[in-house]
């Protein structure tokens, strides 16, 4: 274990901890030295979900702002894989389900829900739609 200044392709110097054997983390460093600094990953991040959040009309998040910030990744990450195929959908009940996504604006649904699938997603949604509607 030791700490290594790394000088990143960004031009920034990051301090990092690393393990393993000697030659593990030479080769550590060497990929390291190749990508840029956490900070700069983290703009780059920021910068890629306000885009999703702009290209398909999603609405403010809220919550603190560390919540925020991770919230808009998790939600850009599944309407930049599906966002395309749900605008596209013509059935009602689909439509729904892209409508209420979209509105979601609780930054703690998307963190509790950042290992969901589409999938589970839709048929979480339709239990909810189904429940709501039994009678009492």
């Amino acid at each position: 274990m030791a700490k290594y200044n790394i000088a990143c392709s960004c031009g920034h110097v990051e301090t990092v901890q690393i393990y393993g054997k000697a030659s593990d983390r030479e080769k550590e460093i060497a990929r390291r030295e190749k990508g840029v600094c956490k900070e700069c990953w983290q703009a780059a991040q920021a910068e890629a979900a306000q885009e999703t959040t702009q290209t398909f009309n999603l609405v403010q998040l809220e919550g603190s702002e560390k919540q925020i910030s991770w919230a808009e990744n998790i939600r850009a990450k599944i309407f930049d894989r599906y966002g395309n195929q749900l605008k596209a959908v013509t059935d009602e009940k689909t439509k729904n389900f892209v409508a209420f996504l979209m509105s979601q604006t609780s930054a703690k649904y998307w963190i509790d829900r950042r290992d969901a699938t589409i999938r589970g997603l839709a048929q979480e949604w339709a239990k909810e739609i189904s429940e709501s509607q039994k009678p009492l």
